[in-house]
């Protein structure tokens, strides 16, 4: 578990540091043309770490199987090291990324109008909130939500790995087809509006907006939930695949 752990985290960390090189970049060059056009009367707020490292694990999930399947295989290092090692790697990669994400906000918030994306969703309980438990909030919101992203990205992987070229090509369609246009129409006339609900409690859960309150760990939890789910169902997969050219 040591090794692979080392070689997965060894692999993502120059990617990792030219994500954050480029966010920093992007968010420095529009932080200064936007505050030198504030003498116009310009409200501005600039943000991205938090969506930048989000879709930065998803992708990493996404490319971090095959290869490293084929070479673990091929030097007799088992299945479950390798799940386990890559388990580990994931969850060190999304705490680094909340802390990364928090402390490069709160640095660039001295110069700019920096709002990360917790802020932003959350703005009502920075003012009634405890800073400390809000801190905390915000290192586990960011954290689990790279952890499940991470999670779907490689659960993605594996399945397009074990399946055949047709079954590519039929989930490739019929996934979004049934979600975003069979389901919506027959929701209009076979559904009674079921699917609509549900869209709407998927969306209280992600966003913590519920009818009694705005509670920032409902998200939370529910990422790790997906997470575990989305782990067991990686580990049924992975531990029958086979090495492919």
């Amino acid at each position: 578990m040591k090794l692979t752990s080392k070689y997965y985290l060894n692999s993502l960390r120059n990617s990792f540091l030219m994500a954050f090189g480029i966010i920093l970049g992007l968010s420095l060059s529009f932080g200064i043309v936007l505050r030198s056009a504030q003498s116009e009367n310009l409200d501005y707020s600039i943000s991205g770490f938090e969506l930048t490292f989000m879709i930065f694990t998803l992708v990493t999930g996404l490319v971090s199987f095959r290869e490293s399947f084929r070479f673990f295989q091929q030097n007799g290092i088992s299945r479950k090291s390798q799940f386990t090692g890559w388990a580990v790697s994931l969850l060190v990669l999304s705490a680094v990324e909340a802390v990364v994400a928090i402390l490069s906000g709160r640095v660039l918030g001295l110069f700019f109008n920096y709002r990360g994306i917790f802020n932003q969703l959350y703005q009502t309980l920075q003012t009634s909130g405890n800073p400390a438990l809000l801190l905390v909030q915000e290192f586990l919101w960011v954290c689990m939500a790279c952890l499940v992203l991470g999670w779907a990205g490689f659960s993605f992987a594996l399945l397009y790995y074990r399946l055949s070229k047709m079954g590519k090509i039929l989930v490739s369609i019929l996934v979004p087809g049934t979600l975003f246009i069979l389901l919506p129409m027959a929701d209009q006339h076979f559904l009674g509006g079921s699917y609509a609900w549900l869209l709407e409690k998927a969306g209280m859960l992600i966003t913590g907006y519920l009818p009694g309150g705005i509670y920032p760990m409902v998200p939370v939890a529910a990422a790790l939930v997906c997470s575990a789910v989305l782990a067991v169902l990686s580990w049924l997969m992975m531990r029958r695949a086979e090495v492919r050219s």
